[in-house]
């Protein structure tokens, strides 16, 4: 028995297209500037388009999967690998809003998986997906009721084990509370930027660390669903930080950060480490990828927390200063920025591009004059923003 999967009728279309679009733009490019002297780099460009619009044509070639009665095949892009089938341990899946992926492990040392990215490319993948369920080992499943049979024979969490089982659900309830309570408080902070949020929003990951030392290993900082039956308070950790970072930069224009690298990089420092020896999970998936997502998160807390505590309880005298509008422009990518280029002001003394909110944008024009609302700062890191 052998069952080939290639790429499906419908992908081939859709990557050929693209392909034929990327070359067109290589052309495009490479004959706008015909007979101008350019930079070098200018015509090294159109050949990186080349190249993706070849890999399009390369992966719709070479992308397959082979199975037989005592292997299985994958050839991507760059590689193929075989593992036979008495060697597979069992599957896994992951699916998100980019990919979706099989990955089937192998149980011999050494031996690299297979790991089939983006297997709805291919033509009969649900076909694939049910041979896979029904030949191998759910290893997400196994490593679900393995750990539930753990928690309900550890000793350190209850006495018995419907004390154990009270106890799990009574965390999973405090964890989702809390990330609901997370959400909540970013959005008042988005709503209302007062000092009163400030505080909440400061201490609410402080609180998750808290909860991480309380539980005793009952609640996680990160956890999968899938394979685990611990809660996870990650999410309710993440958005207020987020806020707190893109607040203060959405609001205020930083006139000299001279005063804020040292504390925040203090600040991020402290809660790197707080978080890291209190809720590195030992038993997911990369340890690795923990470190990077908790020191993103730390310094994105340290520099948002100082931020934000600078401009929200700084006291100090406002001094406005007149600029007038030389210039104004729009970005547009993920989002859209809206920007005004004034004249000089008060210690500002050159001519500045700066973001202003979209009603200031679209009550400007030309010509006219902006106030600058300019302070010192809590703490010693001038700020200033734009007004009517």
């Amino acid at each position: 028995m052998e069952q080939e999967y290639t790429i499906s009728t419908g992908m081939k279309i859709l990557y050929s297209v693209l392909a034929v679009a990327i070359f067109g733009l290589f052309v495009f490019i490479l004959t706008i500037h015909k007979n101008q002297e350019v930079s070098p780099i200018v015509y090294g460009l159109p050949f990186v388009f080349l190249a993706i619009g070849a890999l399009f044509i390369v992966n719709i070639i070479r992308k397959k999967v082979v199975l037989s009665s005592y292997s299985i095949i994958y050839t991507s892009l760059f590689s193929t690998s075989e593992l036979q089938i008495k060697d597979i341990k069992g599957y896994r899946t992951f699916d998100n809003r980019r990919s979706r992926t099989i990955i089937l492990e192998s149980n011999l040392p050494g031996t690299p998986n297979i790991r089939i990215g983006n297997y709805t490319d291919l033509g009969d993948n649900s076909e694939l997906l049910e041979w896979v369920k029904a030949n191998f080992k759910d290893l997400d499943a196994a490593d679900l009721e393995n750990e539930q049979a753990e928690v309900l024979h550890d000793a350190s969490l209850g006495t018995t084990e419907e004390e154990r089982t009270t106890n799990l659900k009574k965390a999973k309830r405090v964890a989702i509370a809390y990330n609901i309570a997370g959400a909540v408080l970013g959005v008042m902070l988005i709503v209302y930027n007062n000092r009163l949020n400030t505080i909440l929003d400061i201490c609410y990951p402080f609180a998750g660390m808290l909860l991480l030392v309380y539980y005793k290993g009952l609640i996680r900082f990160l956890s999968n669903p899938k394979r685990s039956v611990y809660p996870f308070i990650s999410p309710g950790f993440i958005v207020p930080v987020l806020v707190l970072f893109f607040r203060p930069i959405a609001v205020y224009n930083i006139f000299q950060p001279d005063h804020l690298w040292l504390p925040a990089l203090v600040v991020s420092g402290v809660s790197f480490m707080l978080l890291f020896f209190i809720g590195v999970n030992k038993s997911f998936s990369s340890i690795a990828g923990q470190i990077v997502l908790m020191l993103v998160i730390t310094l994105l807390y340290g520099f948002g927390s100082i931020l934000q505590i600078n401009c929200v309880f700084d006291d100090s005298k406002l001094q406005v200063y007149p600029a007038r509008v030389y210039d104004h422009s729009v970005s547009h990518g993920r989002s859209t920025s809206y920007y005004l280029t004034i004249s000089e002001w008060g210690p500002q003394t050159k001519v500045r591009k700066i973001s202003v909110g979209r009603r200031i944008y679209q009550n400007t024009v030309v010509g006219d004059t902006v106030k600058v609302n300019f302070k010192s700062g809590k703490l010693g890191i001038p700020w200033y923003t734009i007004s009517k």
